[in-house]
């Protein structure tokens, strides 16, 4: 059966947002709530069993409105199989979703005042360990979700200041990464994944 998923937040009830599985002909199979507001479109996982989402809570905290999670859901019937956000508070940005060997690896970043702060954090879920893993600290924050390439070997972040930052064949993002350009707007991929 042909599905898809999306997340929307609820107006009635600030503080929660629902996650929907709808087939292709409209018919809801499930919906259930979570706390926060979600980010992004819900990414489902290589397997056709997770549903992965970025969603800020907002935090009784001074200084600061929202935390980020990254919640799991399994398909059939919604259950919450993981939940967790990282060491400091801090909102996400959108999730994007590489698939290598069979396993899954999501890439996201911190997205201040909507990506507009000049610091941020990036950040993948190591689906072997079933944990968040806090990639590196960065001078700008995440405008979107990130762009990866077909195999999974490049991941790039448009970010502040219509920057692009990119990790390319292959290289740790755990490292600096291969360039940082200013560009304007954020370009697009070409068929030869080449920027234009």
């Amino acid at each position: 059966m042909d599905f898809f998923f999306f997340a929307f937040f609820n107006f009635t009830n600030s503080l929660k947002s629902q996650i929907n599985l709808v087939t292709k002909d409209g018919e809801t199979l499930w919906y259930t709530t979570m706390e926060g507001v979600s980010v992004g479109s819900p990414v489902i996982g290589n397997n056709g069993n997770n549903i992965y989402v970025v969603h800020n809570v907002k935090q009784k905290t001074t200084g600061h409105f929202s935390r980020g999670y990254l919640s799991i859901f399994r398909k059939e019937d919604a259950t919450i199989i993981f939940r967790d956000s990282s060491d400091e508070y801090a909102p996400f940005g959108p999730l994007a979703i590489s698939t290598k060997y069979g396993k899954d690896t999501i890439y996201w970043g911190q997205a201040w005042d909507s990506g507009h702060r000049l610091l941020g954090r990036v950040y993948s879920y190591d689906s072997n360990n079933n944990k968040i893993i806090s990639l590196q600290k960065t001078n700008w924050s995440v405008t979107a979700a990130p762009f990866i390439s077909k195999n999974g070997d490049s991941v790039w972040f448009g970010a502040s200041k219509t920057s692009l930052w990119g990790w390319t064949n292959g290289r740790d993002l755990r490292t600096d990464p291969s360039f940082g350009v200013k560009v304007g707007t954020i370009p697009k991929l070409s068929n030869s994944r080449k920027f234009k």
